[in-house]
């Protein structure tokens, strides 16, 4: 399919918007949608127009110049501008910054799927930090309260306090 713009290259871009129930369709080549602001240029400007609190503002990420992944090299930097990270040792080697950006993007840093049986399963794909456990114990501890169950908030309270301190 050719572009409907300039009709010389190819289609590679199909854009479809709603706006008041009225659906409107463009089949464009990269350079076409580019000059009609139908693509963004960079990876995460979609997703910075719909949810301005997920941009990457400068300062917000430490050592992201100097941080690099010991297996396969890229820097925290380069997945800023591509959005992709080169391997599996990446989510180790940047925790401290993708947890918040995960954790605003999917609402969670917990992954919820299915596994071959089609039954529900829970798993964290990143280590549980201090801030999140103490975060569990304090709704523990609020449960245990709201049911009368002092023995048990008393041991929350304490482990909560073992952590902040």
């Amino acid at each position: 399919m050719l572009c409907e713009n300039c009709r010389k290259r190819e289609a590679n871009i199909h854009y479809k918007q709603v706006i008041n129930g009225v659906k409107t369709e463009m089949h464009l080549c990269d350079l076409c949608a580019k000059q009609n602001g139908k693509v963004a240029t960079d990876v995460f400007e979609g997703i910075k127009q719909y949810f301005p609190e997920v941009a990457f503002m400068p300062g917000t990420f430490a050592n992201t110049e100097i941080d690099k992944c010991e297996n396969c090299g890229i820097s925290f930097d380069r997945f800023k501008k591509t959005g992709r990270l080169g391997c599996e040792n990446c989510y180790d080697e940047f925790e401290d910054n993708l947890r918040p950006i995960i954790k605003r993007i999917h609402g969670n840093i917990v992954h919820t799927g299915k596994n071959s049986d089609g039954k529900s399963i829970t798993k964290s794909n990143v280590k549980d930090s201090k801030a999140d456990k103490i975060t569990g114990l304090r709704k523990l501890l609020n449960q245990a309260v709201a049911e009368e169950e002092y023995e048990k908030a008393a041991v929350y309270r304490d482990k909560i306090k073992e952590l902040e301190g």
